[in-house]
């Protein structure tokens, strides 16, 4: 990574995932150099089996939750599993929580919520104001 020869750092992170599954920091390791490529699906595979084997690293969550809301594919699923990280992460308040962390997820969330509550809002507004038809 160093030398910035990515694809061999890649390659060299993969065999490490392989021989070490259970290690958080390879798979860290190997979504970073991926990002490096421009791979973000892959490497959002790699934050998310880091997550899974770390879950309190709250910085590994909202890595993850940020390509799961940027995913090309534009999957709800995908966007869902953002929202739900981002308010995890934003609605912790003890003393031991990084609080850049929590206000990043913070306002993630509000970026992603504000435009769904103003629709629902538009929503409700013409369901207020038009007459009720059942057809």
């Amino acid at each position: 990574m160093r030398a910035r020869d990515f694809d061999t750092a890649i390659s060299f992170f993969e065999k490490a995932a392989a021989l070490s599954p259970g290690r958080a920091d390879i798979h860290t390791n190997l979504a970073y150099a991926l990002l490096k490529t421009g791979d973000s699906e892959s490497a959002r595979e790699q934050f998310g089996e880091a997550m899974r084997l770390e879950p309190a690293d709250l910085h590994l969550a909202l890595e993850y939750a940020f390509l799961c809301f940027e995913a090309r594919d534009n999957a709800p699923a995908r966007k869902a599993e953002a929202r739900r990280i981002f308010s995890r992460i934003s609605a912790r308040n003890d003393e031991s929580d990084d609080a850049a962390l929590s206000a990043t997820a913070s306002q993630a969330f509000k970026n992603i919520d504000g435009p769904l509550a103003a629709g629902i809002a538009r929503w409700q507004h013409v369901l207020a104001t038009s007459p009720p038809t059942f057809s």
